[in-house]
């Protein structure tokens, strides 16, 4: 159920980011590695650490809502202020990709340690 969740956080992001655009861009076809990255740790650390995962999953559910926040304002908003937002909330997203990959490799190293006293 929480995995659905998850993808769709990732795949309303994707769509959010890609606009209102006639020709999908490649970006959205294949989506970078980074951004596959995180739905794979993301998806692991849901498995590997319970607690973390929903810290971070109510992390990415704030971030969706500002994506609908920015793409509901975007038309009012002068292009430059339009982008700042823009870049700041995808700038956002990174952060917390960044600590869920942190998070996983932390608790790998954990069991890693657990296997050295072996």
């Amino acid at each position: 159920m929480e995995r659905m969740n998850i993808s769709r956080i990732i795949i309303c992001a994707c769509f959010l980011m890609s606009g209102c655009a006639k020709n999908i861009p490649d970006v959205v076809k294949n989506p970078p590695q980074g951004q596959v990255s995180c739905y794979q740790n993301i998806n692991a650390l849901k498995v590997l650490d319970k607690k973390s995962f929903d810290v971070y999953k109510k992390q990415f559910d704030k971030i969706n809502e500002l994506y609908v926040f920015y793409n509901k304002q975007k038309s009012q908003l002068d292009s430059e202020s339009a982008e700042i937002i823009k870049l700041e909330v995808n700038s956002k997203l990174m952060v917390v990709c960044s600590r869920v990959c942190n998070a996983v490799f932390n608790v790998m190293n954990q069991q890693a340690s657990e296997l050295d006293k072996l």
